[in-house]
């Protein structure tokens, strides 16, 4: 059920965001990294059935970045971006998401922070580059 492409199903509706962050684990070039590893979120996840965002730690170029993933459009993500960074202790931070599921608005904000945040889409049935 979990798989990307699947039809719909209530299995692949829970946790979204870990299936993008663990899409990413396993093809880290689907964001321009070569390695992503999940890291602990800036608070406590309460249960598996809400869509919350999640962390990782990617290597980007060279540089430790925080990614953090979401699912569906989600209006405060860019905060939960800017609580994600002390918590990895990164600065460079991108809000991985899945392809339609960002908005204007939130390129917006996520650039007029005074380290901004960028957005990038992932397409989860495109191949990850080898």
């Amino acid at each position: 059920h979990r798989r990307p492409g699947a039809p719909g199903h209530p299995l692949n509706r829970l946790a979204r965001a870990r299936a993008l962050r663990t899409l990413l684990i396993t093809g880290p070039s689907r964001i321009g990294a070569s390695e992503v590893v999940a890291a602990d979120p800036p608070l406590p996840r309460t249960n598996v059935k809400d869509d919350v965002p999640c962390v990782a730690v990617a290597t980007i170029d060279g540089v430790r970045t925080t990614v953090v993933c979401s699912s569906g459009v989600d209006l405060d993500v860019v905060a939960y971006a800017t609580d994600a960074r002390p918590a990895t202790g990164i600065t460079p931070c991108l809000i991985a998401v899945n392809v339609g599921d960002d908005l204007p608005i939130q390129r917006e904000l996520a650039a007029s922070l005074v380290d901004p945040v960028r957005f990038v889409t992932v397409d989860p049935l495109a191949a990850a580059a080898p």
